[in-house]
């Protein structure tokens, strides 16, 4: 076909030819292997008669003799199937073919090896089928035998997720499904399946686990309470994250950073404590002067240090 979609004539006249030529061919190896020699028996019946009446004829000779004369390899001797040593058809062999999956098809019934689709959320979704997870993707399956098989499910997402499971007992039970983790999904939401969940705001910073273990951190600026007199510097610390009941560990210590400005001798100052303990969102921290010293804190006095608190999520 030319440029511009228009069919080119000689190139067309062209491949006719060599058709012809290769169409020629053929039947000459075929009439010399049937011993025809008057060519009439070409041009007044069909291909197949000729065949035949040379089969009756016993003009073939042995079928060796004739793939020979034809010039057929070996796999004219065989048969179309997927037992061994068979010829496969297109699309007989999983990854060659196309294979969807119907909302009526339970994965656990998917045992013959090959590759499979499921086009829609829908069927991925119904109850009963045994999907790992409610999005479409491709399924592939493995087997070695009646008992054992193996299948990997892939999901059409830009983040693709991957699971696979196995089964190999002749009660034909198969397995959970298992998730694959990798780039895409290590961290991420862990109420959502992700190992680790990390974020950060004006209270500090977090980490999540999926064992449910999670820990917050922040620098936190105490400062002067004048209904508490002037022997200490608090401030109620805001967790970056909700703990699921009150936090397990609590630890502090001073920042020891230009941001604190303290009318009392840094050295004459006690360690980071906390009260409030019993909250899930928040706690109070807090330091106090050291008794023996004659100094006290004043109005605009402010004290950084660095808190810590760690417990469960879930």
């Amino acid at each position: 076909m030319a440029n511009d979609g228009t069919v080119d004539q000689q190139q067309l006249q062209s491949t006719i030819n060599e058709l012809w030529q290769t169409v020629s061919q053929i039947l000459a190896k075929i009439l010399a292997a049937a011993d025809v020699t008057d060519s009439r028996q070409l041009g007044e019946l069909a291909i197949y008669q000729t065949l035949e009446a040379a089969i009756n004829a016993g003009q073939l000779g042995n079928a060796a003799n004739v793939r020979s004369g034809l010039g057929l390899g070996s796999a004219a001797t065989k048969n179309v199937g997927i037992g061994s040593g068979q010829l496969m058809q297109v699309g007989a062999f999983g990854i060659g073919g196309q294979n969807l999956l119907t909302d009526s098809e339970n994965l656990n019934n998917i045992t013959t090896p090959g590759l499979y689709a499921c086009p829609a959320n829908a069927t991925a979704s119904t109850s009963g089928l045994n999907y790992p997870t409610g999005l479409a993707g491709t399924l592939y399956v493995n087997a070695a035998g009646a008992y054992i098989a193996s299948q990997l499910y892939i999901t059409y997402t830009s983040k693709p997720e991957v699971y696979f499971r196995t089964r190999f007992s002749s009660e034909l039970l198969w397995g959970r499904w298992n998730r694959l983790y990798h780039d895409d999904n290590i961290v991420g939401s862990v109420a959502s399946g992700a190992v680790i969940e990390s974020g950060s705001s004006s209270n500090g910073s977090y980490v999540k686990y999926a064992d449910g273990t999670q820990e917050c951190w922040s620098e936190v600026d105490l400062s002067y309470d004048s209904s508490l007199g002037n022997g200490q510097l608090v401030k109620e610390w805001v967790f970056p994250a909700v703990f699921n009941g009150r936090p397990t560990m609590l630890g502090g210590s001073p920042a020891y950073t230009t941001a604190s400005n303290v009318s009392v001798n840094p050295q004459d100052i006690g360690p980071v404590n906390f009260y409030f303990y019993g909250s899930s969102s928040y706690v109070g921290v807090r330091v106090f002067k050291n008794t023996y010293t004659a100094q006290s804190f004043s109005s605009s006095d402010t004290y950084r240090v660095r808190a810590q608190a760690k417990g469960r999520w879930r």
